[in-house]
């Protein structure tokens, strides 16, 4: 078991180890103590039903909220040239969703904004939800609700990928065929969490969020497997890893 354990490990190590990561962290709200980044941003329009503790923040969207916001002084200003953004949020079931319900927006008005948004479908006889994206597309991905999900948004090389935790997903196209991405750059500015039933675009659910995640990369130097696998590690890789950890506790409870 003793030797098992070691090889895992060695093996995770393998895996894991890469020279330089081809991402940089950008910026990032952890919500551990307040709705400012690491880089000094801070959201706004922050509303009675709206806190934040343990790490994770709960939107509790109302009637008259647009959700939170980046003010025009704290902007991510990234434009559409190099950036990926994550966000692990969580929807409760308890609660409905309004037609086009949107989870989270780069930008503000701009032709060149991306939303990934819940796509509501009402026929006699059920109701149906799914993803989309602002420009209409539908995402070959289900909605998981009462689970911490992360979502990755990838602007690459006049591109948009997307992931839904560990999977990165098709796009569904107008003529019902898929591929991996939108053939557009997409901007990333301004960034919006959350819109409720008061408005067109609306949650009509208290939404919590783990943690966001900004990255910038260099196009030239990176290649797009090597992002993509920075952004979303493959479970194999990610299981080794936790046998590592695992059995390097299991040594030092033996000594």
């Amino acid at each position: 078991m003793k030797k098992t354990l070691i090889a895992l490990m060695a093996l995770a190590g393998v895996l894991g180890a890469t020279e330089s990561s081809p991402i940089t962290l950008f910026d990032q709200w952890t919500f551990d103590s307040n709705l400012t980044s690491s880089g000094g941003r801070a959201f706004a329009n922050q509303g009675a039903t709206t806190s934040y503790a343990n790490g994770v923040l709960t939107l509790g969207l109302d009637e008259h909220s647009d959700g939170l916001h980046l003010d025009d002084n704290n902007n991510l200003n990234l434009g559409k040239k190099n950036w990926a953004l994550q966000i692990t949020m969580q929807l409760d079931s308890t609660d409905s969703i309004a037609n086009n319900g949107t989870l989270f927006c780069t930008a503000n008005g701009s032709a060149d904004e991306v939303s990934l948004q819940v796509n509501v479908n009402t026929t006699e006889n059920s109701t149906t939800e799914s993803f989309k994206f602002s420009n209409g597309d539908p995402i070959d991905s289900a909605i998981v609700k009462d689970t911490m999900v992360t979502y990755t948004l990838l602007n690459y090389n006049g591109k948009l990928y997307y992931a839904q935790d560990d999977t990165w997903c098709n796009v569904i196209l107008s003529d019902n065929t898929e591929r991996g991405y939108i053939d557009k750059a997409f901007e990333l500015n301004k960034l919006m969490i959350g819109f409720t039933k008061g408005g067109v675009n609306g949650l009509n659910s208290n939404v919590l969020v783990d943690d966001i995640r900004v990255y910038t990369f260099n196009h030239e130097a990176s290649k797009l497997s090597e992002v993509k696998a920075a952004l979303v590690p493959e479970p194999t890789t990610a299981t080794l890893s936790l046998l590592a950890l695992a059995g390097l506790a299991a040594r030092r409870r033996r000594r």
